[in-house]
């Protein structure tokens, strides 16, 4: 079978959400009457795969200190990454 006279069914295209400036922070919400810590980590376009390893180390500390962890510990933790 060919695919030069076949005819598509659909068009679609994966496009990866964008942003300015990239939106890693951390932000308390209310949901039902509790307080939910959320980090917000999007916004990086085709440029993810470069920034992953960075932003994935500032949302580890941010977890941990979200979970009450000193700030001593936090650094320690997130240099042996």
């Amino acid at each position: 079978m060919r695919l030069e006279h076949a005819t598509p069914l659909k068009s679609w295209a994966g496009l990866r959400p964008w942003r300015e400036v990239v939106r890693l922070e951390p932000e308390t919400i209310d949901v039902h009457g509790r307080r939910i810590k959320v980090i917000h980590n999007y916004g990086h376009g085709g440029s993810g795969i470069t920034m992953h390893w960075g932003c994935a180390l500032e949302v580890t500390a941010m977890v941990l200190e979200a979970l009450g962890t000193e700030k001593e510990h936090i650094e320690r933790m997130v240099s042996r990454l």
